[in-house]
This record gives structure tokens, C-alpha cells and sequence, in this order.
């Protein structure tokens, strides 16, 4: 990884971030991943794991990475991707098991490792939360799975199990890997959980202008706003507030997408990116079937048959279908170049070397600098009053046009 560093091949914006995430996949996450099925690991070696990720997604970015780099590329954290690599390994030896033919001597060592509580096995699966959850949703898959089974007309099979936990298990995975995490703007990222973000098929600034926003790498501070005259710090709903973002994005504002987002979305920017999604990919429409409950009993023949056919109708499957490639979506990449045109602007306007009161070099920070972190802050507090010196006839020149500016009144942001 460092002889790709050193060509620049995670800097270019001119890659997508799909792509850099195969380089970061061949070089880097198979060399961390190795053995992560198998061998024990603790908490603090899964979290180096993810550090080290982390960073390299960083540097795709252009930012420090966090795990909202890691979400947008669509690498799972650690103790997921254990997990998950621990529940296939299972599910193929279970398969293997079924076949009618001498079993090899891992598949003897499995069932017996099953067969005994304390065992490796016993061990990895006795604390295991996604074990636990996939535990608690199988018999909602054996019931669908079931059903599945009666429209062909045969019989229940202990292959048709398996597919219910494989289902069960991907249920588990999807629910539980980026749950938990305190980060606002991990709720703005709906793919699917180890789906790349539409924004990261796309080449070209725009694209990762967007991204380093998803990322809060903009504004990625406080400083007094340049915008405002440093009337107010700036934060990413005052940015969306002060630069007039809606009427910056013209024709390619959605109204209706920010009404159905704005629960969740803070700023029209915010909204213009969870539309990106297609909704048929949208880890909220997955969610829902995984969790679809369907009802035991019914009342009469005529109502049962009613409800097998719905709930086939709304079976989920593994691979949900697409609405199309990203980078063959041409309205999909106007408005992802669209709203980057539009950030871009942003930063112009109020990022730091923007103005008086803006970052003028490497190192230097305005007043209200404070380091970077994963959480936004919304307060646009005024910041403190600039002194302004006091003119004085025969000693002093006479106050200059910023000076001037800022003894008047405040200059406030425009309202939405």
C-alpha cells in the first residue's frame, strides 16, 4: 500500500471510489481479513482493523477517515465482516454434511465440535449477538421458506433449512453492522450495508466534493463564517442556510424529496443526497421485508389462499433487482455533478481562506477552530464581536470598508 500511495493511484480525483476500494480490498483488507473466520480475536485487534481501513479510506477521500468513509465505500466494520465470514463457513459445512457420501475429516470435526458445548464452536457462537438475532428471525424465513416449498408441491428438506439461515443470516448482518454507531450523518447513507454509495461510481470532483460532505471533511470545523462578515460560526446547516444552497441548485432541486427526507435530512443538500439511492436498494426497504412478520392462522380457506398470495408477491429475495448501473444512469449523474457544483460554491463562499476571518495558510485557524470529529455541530452561534477601534479625528485614518461593515448591523443568513 505504500508503493501505490507513493503513485498517487488513492489521491487522483479522477478514479472513483469504487474502484479505489478494489485496490484497497486486494492489497489490504485480504491481508487483514486472514483468518478472521477462525481464529480468535479480541476487541482491540478488531478495532486496529478497522483503524487501518479507516485510514486508507481516508486517503481515498481526501480526508481523515472515519467510519462514515468506510459506510460510503461500503466496507462493513470487523466484527461484522467476522461474523459474517463465521456464519458462511458454517452454512457450507452444514451443506456438506447433506451430501450422501463418506463425510472428510473437517466435516467429521465439525459435527462432533457441534455436538460438544464447549468446544471452539461453543465458544464462538455462545456470545455472539448476530448468532442471537439470526436466532430470533429464523422462524419468520422457515415460515416464508415454507411457503416457498408448498407452490412447488414437494416436500420440506433439510437443504430448505439451510437456505432459511442463510436468509436468517444476512437478516442479522444487515440489521446489526452499522447499528449503534452515534454519528448523525451515518443516517444519511440508505444503500445497502456493504453497497457502496451510488455518489462513490462516479469519477471527477464533483463526486468527491460530495463525498468529503457525506464525510464531514466539509466543513469539517468551526470558524467564524467569511460569508456572514464572522457574524456566525459556520456548520453544515448554516453553510446550506447562508450560501442560499436551494436556489443554488436551480432546477435540480427536488421539493419532493426534501419534503419525504426532511425528518432525517437537516439541510436541502442533505435530502438532494438521500435521493441518490434508488429506492428498490435502500437499506430501509431491505429492513422492512427482513422484518416482515407473516400471520399463522387465518379465518377461512378464502382468506388463507388471499395471503399466500400476497406474501409470495412480497417475498424478499437475496438480490434485490436493480434499477440500473449508477454510471449509466445520466439524470443520476447530473444531479450528483450538480449538487457538487453547488458544495463547491459552498466552500468558495465560506470555507476557510474565504475571507478575513477565514484559514490564511497551513496551521492557521480562526478563532473558533476546534479539531475535526465526526459529529456536526448545528448551534450557529454568533461568534464574539471583532474589536473595531475607535477612530479618532486628527490621529487615525479614516475606518476602512470592512471596519465599517462590521460596525453596522449584523449581517444574518438568509432563511430557507
Amino acid at each position: 500500500m505504500r508503493g501505490l500511495s507513493y503513485t498517487g493511484a488513492l489521491r487522483t480525483p479522477e478514479l472513483s471510489l469504487v474502484k479505489k476500494r478494489l485496490i484497497v480490498s486486494a492489497f489490504a483488507r485480504s491481508r487483514i481479513e486472514y483468518g478472521l473466520a477462525i481464529a480468535g480475536h479480541s476487541a482491540t485487534q478488531l478495532k486496529c482493523a478497522d483503524s487501518a481501513l479507516k485510514r486508507l479510506t481516508g486517503r481515498c477521500i481526501g480526508c481523515r477517515g472515519t467510519t462514515l468513509s468506510n459506510r460510503l465505500l461500503g466496507l462493513v466494520p470487523a466484527v461484522s465482516r467476522q461474523a459474517q465470514l463465521r456464519m458462511t463457513m458454517f452454512h457450507r459445512l452444514d451443506y456438506q454434511l447433506l451430501q450422501p457420501r463418506t463425510p472428510q475429516l473437517v466435516l467429521r470435526v465439525y459435527r462432533e465440535a457441534k455436538a460438544e458445548t464447549r468446544s471452539r464452536y461453543g465458544l464462538m457462537t455462545r456470545h455472539c449477538a448476530f448468532l442471537r438475532h439470526l436466532e430470533a428471525a429464523l422462524p419468520t424465513h422457515r415460515h416464508r421458506q415454507r411457503l416457498v416449498v408448498q407452490r412447488s408441491r414437494r416436500e420440506w428438506t433439510a437443504a430448505d433449512d439451510i437456505t432459511s439461515r442463510v436468509r436468517a443470516s444476512t437478516a442479522a448482518i444487515r440489521a446489526l453492522s452499522w447499528a449503534g454507531l452515534d454519528l448523525k450523518l451515518l443516517s444519511l447513507q440508505l444503500q445497502d450495508y456493504k453497497a457502496a454509495h451510488p455518489i462513490a461510481y462516479l469519477g471527477g470532483i464533483e463526486a468527491l466534493t460530495v463525498a468529503r460532505w457525506m464525510c464531514n471533511a466539509i466543513p469539517g470545523g468551526q470558524w467564524p463564517c467569511p460569508n456572514c462578515d464572522g457574524r456566525y460560526l459556520v456548520s453544515m446547516y448554516h453553510l446550506v442556510r447562508c450560501t442560499d444552497a436551494v436556489g443554488l441548485l436551480g432546477a435540480d432541486y427536488n421539493a419532493a424529496a426534501h419534503l419525504q427526507f426532511y425528518q432525517t435530512a437537516e439541510t436541502a443538500v442533505d435530502a438532494m443526497i438521500m435521493d441518490l439511492v434508488p429506492e428498490t436498494q435502500t437499506l430501509i426497504e431491505l429492513t422492512r421485508q427482513d422484518s416482515m412478520v407473516v400471520p399463522s392462522t387465518l379465518s377461512s380457506d378464502a382468506a388463507r389462499l388471499r395471503e399466500r398470495v400476497s406474501e409470495l408477491a412480497l417475498r424478499p429475495v437475496n438480490n434485490p433487482p436493480d434499477e440500473g448501473p449508477v454510471y449509466l444512469d445520466a439524470t443520476r449523474q447530473r444531479r450528483i455533478k450538480a449538487i457538487g457544483r453547488v458544495l463547491i460554491q459552498i466552500v468558495q463562499r465560506c470555507g476557510r481562506g474565504a475571507g478575513q476571518y477565514g484559514r490564511s495558510g497551513p496551521g492557521q485557524y480562526g478563532r473558533a477552530g476546534g479539531p475535526i470529529d465526526d459529529h456536526d455541530d448545528d448551534h450557529d452561534e454568533p461568534a464574539d464581536e471583532p474589536e473595531v477601534p475607535e477612530h479618532r479625528p486628527g490621529y487615525d485614518s479614516a475606518p476602512t470598508p470592512a471596519l465599517a461593515r462590521l460596525s453596522g448591523p449584523p449581517v444574518l443568513p438568509p432563511a430557507r
